[in-house]
């Protein structure tokens, strides 16, 4: 699964340089792994800040960063994917939760 999270998330174009886009990557698969996962987020990002030795909110806010700087790369599939509103980045739960449900999708 993790091979399939790092395609779509370069797919839509998510620079990989990023911290955001590691943190993003890790919080997915978290969801992808947890069993009728209710997404309870603040968890996720302090699961995921735990194993890369940071804070919840550091997570969060480089995966906010990340989303921001994808939509300035203007990737058509990510826009269309994710975007109602083109003028502001979508939140960061939200984009993450419909990542892991396409996924889930893909998947069954």
């Amino acid at each position: 699964m993790k091979n399939k999270t790092t395609k779509l998330l370069l797919t839509l174009g998510v620079p990989p340089e990023t911290s955001g886009y590691l943190y993003a990557r890790e919080a997915i698969l978290l969801t992808l792994n947890t069993p009728n996962s209710s997404y309870r987020w603040c968890e996720t990002y302090d699961k995921v800040a735990e194993k890369f030795s940071t804070t919840g909110k550091r997570v969060e806010r480089c995966i906010r960063h990340t989303l921001k700087k994808t939509q300035e790369s203007g990737t058509v599939e990510y826009v269309e994917m994710f975007y109602k509103n083109t003028t502001k980045p979508p939140i960061v739960s939200r984009f993450l939760a419909t990542v892991a449900e396409y996924l889930k999708m893909q998947d069954s």
